[in-house]
């Protein structure tokens, strides 16, 4: 190891950086099996040694016994203090420590300390994207860092991500160079999704919860009825009606999922309540002037009862109040 760590320290030119991104390609089989790689890390400045400390500490992360608080302080100090320069010669060895820190950091309840490291982490990420991209592909970190910040509840150290002026991406990561898979844009569909519902963003939601249910997909993800279920709540919500049928282009397995008794289809029946007229507790009572009160908004929709339905009268329904009144199935889920 005391090789390799005098070999890193003498890299500093683009030229010999991309060097020894070969060299330590062919070692990873050798330092995996080092009882000397912490002390390697030690001597190494996360800075200036940037890629070969992201390098090493990949390698230990697919380590099967790792020590998790020590693995999160060596991996902190990589994504706060990592180069760019080195980043753009190898992004997906600062998308594998990432993943790896955010996973420990949840696994062990510390959530809120990767919110910063993951968003430093980022925007460096976002600098190694292609020209004239803008920053606006999807990398691991995006997927890692929302996540993260609602694990944390840290909504609005996601809002510039999710919700600022630029809040859809156009495209993906190549895998080859950032190590992105198929699930991550599910998941920063998913909790983009839930960051921007926390804060009331609704067409944001919506916008972000669609993007996750019409993934291309060969099999049904969890993620995916998931994502469902609470496009039909936020839709209902800024609406006041189910959201409309999904596009004939998404993947079969996820349209049959969706209509399944016992998964999103008590979502959608709850949903299309709305503005029909309430019983039991909610029902109207008397005011002085002879009419019904309602608790309802005045601007929700009217609804006209048939004949022996219900009184004329009947207060209609917001959608928040349908929730309440169904809260059971909400904790149930």
């Amino acid at each position: 190891m005391d090789k390799i760590v005098t070999t890193i320290q003498a890299c500093n030119s683009e030229a010999e950086l991309k060097q020894l991104k070969q060299q330590l390609h062919k070692e990873e089989t050798a330092i995996s099996k080092s009882s000397q790689l912490d002390d390697a890390l030690g001597a190494l400045d996360p800075h200036a040694n940037s890629l070969g400390y992201l390098t090493l500490l990949a390698v230990k992360a697919s380590a099967v016994k790792l020590e998790p608080n020590l693995f999160i302080t060596q991996a902190q100090s990589a994504l706060l203090y990592c180069n760019p320069e080195h980043v753009r010669i190898s992004p997906a060895k600062l998308c594998v420590v990432a993943r790896r820190f955010s996973e420990l950091c949840l696994e062990t309840h510390q959530a809120l300390r990767a919110v910063k490291p993951l968003r430093s982490a980022l925007h460096v990420l976002l600098s190694s994207c292609p020209a004239g991209t803008d920053g606006d592909q999807l990398t691991p970190l995006h997927a890692d860092f929302v996540q993260a910040c609602v694990a944390a509840k840290a909504y609005h150290a996601a809002r510039p991500l999710v919700a600022g002026s630029q809040p859809m991406l156009r495209s993906v990561a190549s895998p080859a160079e950032f190590g992105t898979v198929p699930r991550d844009l599910l998941v920063y569909s998913f909790f983009a999704g839930t960051v921007c519902t926390a804060l009331k963003l609704w067409p944001q939601a919506i916008a972000y919860y669609k993007l996750a249910v019409t993934a291309p997909a060969m099999a049904v993800s969890a993620i995916q009825v998931e994502a469902y279920k609470r496009l039909v709540l936020v839709y209902a919500l800024e609406h006041g009606r189910p959201p409309p049928a999904l596009p004939k282009y998404v993947s079969p397995s996820v349209q049959r999922a969706i209509k399944h008794p016992t998964l999103a289809q008590p979502y959608v029946d709850l949903a299309g309540q709305c503005g029909l007229p309430s019983s039991g507790p909610l029902a109207a009572t008397p005011t002085a002037a002879g009419t019904a009160s309602s608790p309802a908004s005045s601007s929700a929709p009217s609804w006209s009862a048939p004949p022996g339905i219900a009184p004329p009268n009947a207060p209609v329904l917001s959608f928040a109040q349908l929730m309440d009144k169904h809260r059971d199935m909400f904790v149930r889920d």
